[in-house]
């Protein structure tokens, strides 16, 4: 499990948005369950399957300055492929 909080304050609540959308994205492969979300005090938390690092420890790790154009294709490949559920999806531009 993961715990992830944000301060109610915080000028970009992204948590907020994140308890409408991990609904929606349960179930595909590599998606996290959304355990619980909610407000306590001055803490607006979510709770979600840890599915492995986060990002930023990853580049941390990494020592490098930025990540190279393999990492962040890789990366945009498992973000999206979740996505496209249905193989008939063609680009607007056909």
């Amino acid at each position: 499990m993961a715990l992830k909080l944000q301060d109610v304050d915080h000028e970009c609540p992204t948590n907020n948005f994140e308890k409408y959308i991990y609904p929606f994205l349960q179930g595909g492969k590599g998606m996290p369950t959304l355990w619980a979300s909610g407000v306590q005090g001055k803490w607006n938390y979510l709770v979600i399957d840890l599915l492995g690092p986060s990002l930023d420890k990853l580049y941390r790790t990494s020592g490098k300055d930025m990540m190279d154009l393999r990492s962040v294709c890789c990366i945009a490949m498992q973000l999206v492929s979740p996505l496209i559920r249905d193989k008939s999806i063609t680009p607007l531009n056909h």
